[in-house]
């Protein structure tokens, strides 16, 4: 998964595609081992809604960018 992908949620908002525009490490919570799961902040391609960072495993790929 990468910036500019197309993606949907596993989860929630149903049938709705996003925009994938940005990836990090999920802030360290306190006594962490082992490498941070990954977020992803995303766009909704009609309106323009931005999601809030969230896990990278509850989305799915559509589309990859080139």
């Amino acid at each position: 998964m990468k910036v500019g992908d197309l993606i949907k949620s596993k989860i929630r908002y149903n049938g709705q595609k996003f925009l994938l525009v940005g990836i990090r490490d999920m802030p360290a919570a306190r006594g962490w081992i082992g490498p941070a799961p990954k977020q992803v902040k995303s766009i909704r391609m009609p309106d323009g809604f931005k999601t809030r960072w969230s896990n990278i495993e509850t989305w799915e790929i559509v589309s990859e960018s080139r």
